[in-house]
């Protein structure tokens, strides 16, 4: 027997049905397969046989197909970065009624045979069968001179606040109606990834939001869409509607009450460190609670000077735990703080927006 032919026999195999044609130019290009529930991406390669018409492919998870369809990566990302690749080869000249035959490669793929970089999802000579993603747009004003780490800690802000929101607008919807029970799988990944940190120390809440953020599902999750900067200039990001009203109405509120609400918050953080509830676990907190009463008070208080509209679902992602509740009610607070001042400052501001308001409030106060 042909050693070649003996090593393609112990390849494992595996069976797919073609599912989309991405790229054509005469023949197919780049084409999706299915296999089971697993989504296989594949490009042409060259081949020493005339007759074959090579690929090479790779699976891909769902989350990172939607990052490469909204253009947050490329193709070639999607080859060698994600932590879903495995490798097939196939010819597609021996598909018969859409079904092909792929075998695994396990030797490393060669740089000439990968797509190139910038091969994104716009190339597409075929619109992908993509989900729904009519998402809706709310523009910023920008104004002023911005540092980029500026700009890149006003959007992880702005960021965290919406996914928060957009988390607890879920978890109330699951008590609503029967189509917010279908989407029970979201809420519980969105409640499973608040409560399951120790929130002893800041890097608990930097967890916790990203890995909220990371469960919105593609359409609604958050993006950035279009940025001009001039004096003044626009960033324009996508996300849902729902959310956005809602942020704008916290960031809103916080303008008209900032001194108060600052003025409850030190309070509250100064309750915490007399009482050593800063370092404490939630989980050790609720073996023996105590001035349960004075932390929901409060934080129930500078939840209220938010203006949020979800203070029962909060309380429930917090287990009814008073500390975990009062701790994740200052984490909230100092994100609406630092998204805030940009637009105290005058360098942000939404389209429409009396940019008087920021004096008028603080002659109210």
């Amino acid at each position: 027997m042909n050693p070649a032919n003996e090593n393609t026999i112990r390849r494992q195999k595996r069976n797919a049905t073609l599912d989309e044609v991405l790229i054509e130019f005469d023949e197919p290009y780049l084409i999706t397969l299915r296999s089971g529930k697993s989504r296989i991406i594949a490009t042409a390669i060259p081949s020493d046989d005339p007759d074959a018409y090579m690929f090479l492919g790779t699976s891909v998870s769902e989350r990172d197909w939607d990052a490469y369809l909204n253009e947050s990566v490329d193709l070639l990302y999607i080859f060698t970065e994600t932590k879903s690749n495995v490798y097939y080869e196939f010819d597609l000249a021996t598909m018969k009624e859409n079904k092909i035959t792929m075998l695994q490669r396990e030797e490393a793929i060669p740089e000439e045979l990968l797509p190139g970089p910038h091969s994104f999802a716009r190339l597409h000579t075929k619109p992908a069968d993509k989900k729904d993603t009519s998402n809706s747009e709310q523009t910023l004003i920008v104004d002023g001179e911005w540092e980029l780490t500026e700009f890149g800690s006003f959007q992880k802000r702005y960021s965290d606040i919406y996914s928060l929101m957009y988390s607890l607008k879920k978890i109330a919807a699951g008590h609503d109606d029967y189509l917010a029970h279908v989407r029970a799988a979201v809420t519980g990944q969105i409640f499973d990834g608040i409560v399951s940190r120790p929130y002893q120390g800041g890097f608990s809440y930097v967890h916790m939001f990203r890995e909220t953020s990371e469960k919105i599902p593609a359409n609604d999750r958050l993006a950035l869409k279009r940025i001009s900067y001039a004096s003044p200039g626009k960033v324009v990001v996508a996300g849902d509607m729902e959310t956005f009203e809602s942020v704008s109405r916290v960031i809103r509120t916080f303008m008209h009450a900032r001194k108060s609400s600052a003025r409850e918050a030190t309070e509250l953080r100064e309750f915490l460190k007399k009482y050593k509830y800063i370092s404490m676990r939630p989980e050790e907190y609720a073996k023996a609670p105590s001035n349960q009463e004075y932390l929901v008070k409060q934080a129930t208080v500078i939840m209220n000077n938010l203006s949020m509209n979800y203070i029962d679902e909060f309380q429930k992602i917090c287990g009814e735990n008073a500390l975990l509740f009062a701790k994740l009610s200052l984490s909230l607070y100092r994100r609406v703080q630092d998204a805030t001042s940009y637009f105290i400052q005058g360098r942000a501001q939404y389209v429409g927006e009396d940019d008087r308001i920021r004096s008028i409030n603080v002659a109210k106060e």
